[in-house]
């Protein structure tokens, strides 16, 4: 077990790259905007890499002998899964901003918001799979040495791992009812899906810095 000093050290790092993503993911935002670069294609073409270098990682352990030595670091796609869920999860803060802010400023910042508000909505499914896809990618890399891994990591990976799996059928479940058959769902099942969201997150963090992924 880590000491309590670098479990400080750990929370405030790791707490320091989740808001410096946040504002990257403004910032690029604003940025490709600004240069007349569809969002939408570059949000897709990163998350596809993610999710083909996620896929050919579990390849490559599995089938060892098809798919050659793994070669993507099993940390970078837990780090990966950590931003993008990170980012994924901004839309409920981008969403309190919007509020706030819609009758207090500028019509400038109000559509520049409420455009990162759609963007996130729009790709909210796309990102959710991303970051459960990473984070299988994540622990399939591990599983040769899962005996060599401390016992605390391990558990807190997999309860990580199983309140993500309820988050993603739950939300699933939510696009199929309000996408497809056209129902308003009851605001209790989205809170219960924040709920999910933030128990994620808080898992994911322990196990982050028990790690030290």
């Amino acid at each position: 077990m880590p000491h309590l000093e670098l479990v400080l050290f750990r929370l405030v790092l790791f707490s320091l790259v989740g808001v410096i993503a946040f504002f990257l993911l403004i910032g690029g935002y604003g940025i490709l905007r600004a240069l007349r670069i569809p969002t939408s294609w570059v949000a897709w073409i990163v998350g596809t890499l993610l999710i083909a270098a996620s896929i050919l990682l579990c390849l490559s352990i599995l089938l060892p002998g098809q798919f050659g030595e793994a070669r993507i670091p099993g940390n970078l796609l837990g780090l990966m899964s950590f931003l993008v869920a990170v980012n994924s999860a901004s839309q409920w803060t981008t969403r309190q901003w919007y509020v706030h802010i819609g009758k207090r400023t500028t019509s400038l910042l109000v559509k520049g918001s409420r455009n990162i508000l759609l963007f996130l909505r729009k790709h909210h499914v796309f990102f959710g799979w991303v970051v459960a896809l990473t984070a299988i990618g994540h622990t399939v890399y591990y599983l040769p040495i899962l005996l060599r891994v401390q016992q605390y990591e391990v558990i807190t990976g997999f309860i990580a791992l199983g309140i993500l799996a309820l988050s993603a059928l739950l939300g699933m479940w939510i696009w199929l009812q309000v996408t497809v058959r056209k129902q308003r769902m009851p605001q209790g099942v989205h809170t219960v899906h924040s709920a999910l969201a933030i128990a994620f997150f808080v898992t994911l963090m322990v196990h982050m810095i028990l790690a030290g992924a």
